[in-house]
């Protein structure tokens, strides 16, 4: 794995760039993965307010051609300290008058925790504009006119 911020480029930008080579290149695991067709279920242990931020999240990273079954694992932990992150936040704005014996809400920690988590995972689906920059699509393939027109 590179360190130091450098980039790794995907098999189609060596393509591209005319620098591909198939015994360094071929067996990467962007050739291999997959996009999904439709959004999957929920995990069954989600309540209704879980199986719906399950739904949201998964339609923007669908919407965007990057849903893979090997992302719904993360997507799974980033739902969950969702609500983490935002029941940790109800409860530091309904506590925040009482003194907690002069110690801090253990809810900061976790809010912050939670929300950095949150962070990291949401910038690896795109869910900010800057992480949408630097994350590849699986490129379609535009529809042939003349085929349509054939098969009728």
């Amino acid at each position: 794995m590179r360190t130091g911020g450098q980039n790794i480029k995907s098999t189609q930008e060596h393509k591209e760039k005319g620098n591909y080579r198939p015994s360094r290149h071929k067996e990467r695991v962007d050739n291999k993965v997959e996009v999904l067709d439709s959004i999957p279920k929920a995990p069954e242990y989600f309540d209704k307010r879980h199986r719906d931020k399950w739904e949201s999240t998964c339609k923007k990273v669908f919407k965007m051609g990057i849903l893979a079954e090997a992302d719904l694992d993360l997507l799974e932990v980033y739902v969950l300290h969702w609500f983490i992150h935002q029941d940790a936040a109800k409860d530091i704005i309904l506590n925040k008058s009482k003194d907690n014996e002069g110690k801090k809400n253990p809810s900061v920690l976790i809010a912050q925790d939670s929300a950095r988590m949150i962070n990291q995972i949401g910038d690896k689906f795109g869910m900010n504009s800057r992480a949408r920059m630097g994350i590849k699509t699986q490129e379609t393939k535009p529809e042939d006119p003349f085929a349509k027109f054939l098969n009728n």
